[in-house]
C-alpha cells in the first residue's frame, strides 16, 4: 500500500508479530503498510529489537543467544484475537501461514527460524512466544540466498497479498490456492524427497485437466506457456522441468544425488516464480480463479 517513515507503527492493542530471519531490509523507509491489518518492517531501530532481546534474556530464547533477525511484520488481531492464529505453520487459512508462504514464494527461498510474538497489551507485559519455521535438512538446499525487502519487492508483495486474501476456493480459485498449500508444504516439508512430491502436486493443481493429474508433458507445456520468455527461455525451461519429473520418478531409490538435488532446487525456483507471475499478473489471477476459464486457458493455443 504505502512506505511509511519511522521505526515504529501504531501498535494495536491485540497483535502478534512475526520476526524474519536471514532477511535484509533496503527498502527507502522503515516500514511499509501492506493491508490494513499487516505492516512489514525494519527489525533494526524498531520497538520489536527491545522486545525480542528481553525475551532471550529472561525465558533464555534460542540458547540465550539473539539471532540474526532484519524484518518483522506486525500484525492486528483486533477483532480476531490471538486464537485466529493457529498453533500449525502448515495451516492454510493461518495468516501467519498465508503470509510467510508468500515471502517464501517472491524470495524464492524458505523462511527459517522466525519468530512469532502474541501480545494482548500491546507488547507491554502479556506476551506468548513460539518459534517458527526451524530448519530443515532440505532447506541447506533450497536456502541458495537471503530475502531482502526492496521497494519494488514490498510493491509486488501488497498486489500478491491482494489476490491471497481475496482467493475463494469454493467459487473457482480451488486450483490456486490447492498449489500455494502445496508450496507452502514444499518448502517446510523435512525431506528433499517430499520437497519433490508437494512441487509435483503445485504443477498438477494449476495445470492438469479437469479430473486427471495430467501427464509430464502436459504440464511441462503448460507451465512454459504460462512462464513465456523467449524461444530459449521456453526451451530451456521445457527440459529442466522434463529432468524434474525423471527426478520426481526414481527420488526414493537416489534422493541424494547432486543432479537430482540440483533439479529440486532449480524447479523449486522457478516454481516461486510461476506462482509469483500468477499472483501478480491479472490476466493469470482471472484464469486461475476461475475453473471454466482455467479450462478454456489449458486447450487454448499460443503463450500469453
Amino acid at each position: 500500500m504505502h512506505l511509511s517513515a519511522g521505526p515504529n507503527p501504531t501498535m494495536p492493542t491485540c497483535s502478534a508479530v512475526l520476526l524474519i530471519h536471514n532477511a535484509g531490509w533496503v527498502a527507502s523507509q522503515d516500514h511499509w503498510v501492506l493491508s490494513p491489518r499487516i505492516t512489514l518492517g525494519n527489525f533494526e531501530g524498531s520497538r520489536f529489537v527491545q522486545i525480542y532481546h528481553r525475551l532471550v534474556r529472561e525465558r533464555h530464547l534460542d540458547g540465550g543467544v539473539p539471532l540474526d533477525h532484519r524484518a518483522y511484520a506486525l500484525i492486528d488481531l483486533r477483532g480476531v484475537g490471538r486464537y485466529g492464529l493457529s498453533t500449525s505453520t502448515h495451516e492454510p487459512d493461518c495468516v501467519i501461514t498465508q503470509l510467510a508462504n508468500l515471502i517464501a514464494i517472491m524470495a524464492g527461498v524458505p523462511l527459517t527460524y522466525s519468530r512469532q510474538i502474541v501480545s494482548a497489551d500491546g507488547f507491554r507485559a502479556d506476551l506468548e512466544t513460539e518459534a517458527l519455521h526451524v530448519a530443515r535438512g532440505q532447506q541447506d538446499s533450497l536456502e541458495t540466498h537471503g530475502i531482502v525487502f526492496t521497494d519494488e519487492r514490498l510493491a509486488q508483495l501488497t498486489r500478491a497479498w491482494a489476490t491471497v486474501t481475496a482467493l475463494r476456493p469454493g467459487e473457482g480459485g480451488q486450483h490456486l490456492a490447492g498449489a500455494l498449500g502445496y508450496f507452502s508444504e514444499a518448502w517446510q516439508a523435512h525431506a528433499l524427497d517430499e520437497t519433490c512430491l508437494h512441487l509435483a502436486a503445485v504443477l498438477e493443481a494449476l495445470f492438469a485437466p479437469p479430473g486427471t493429474l495430467g501427464t509430464p508433458a502436459e504440464i511441462t507445456r503448460a507451465m512454459v506457456r504460462c512462464v513465456g520468455g523467449s524461444a530459449e527461455e521456453r526451451a530451456r525451461l521445457g527440459r529442466l522441468v522434463q529432468q524434474f519429473y525423471e527426478v520426481r520418478a526414481d527420488f526414493v531409490e537416489v534422493p541424494y544425488e547432486s543432479a537430482a538435488i540440483d533439479a529440486v532446487v532449480a524447479v523449486f525456483q522457478e516454481v516461486a516464480l510461476l506462482l509469483e507471475r500468477i499472483l501478480t499478473t491479472p490476466a493469470l489471477v482471472a484464469v486461475f480463479t476461475s475453473e471454466p476459464a482455467r479450462v478454456q486457458w489449458l486447450g487454448a493455443g499460443p503463450a500469453q
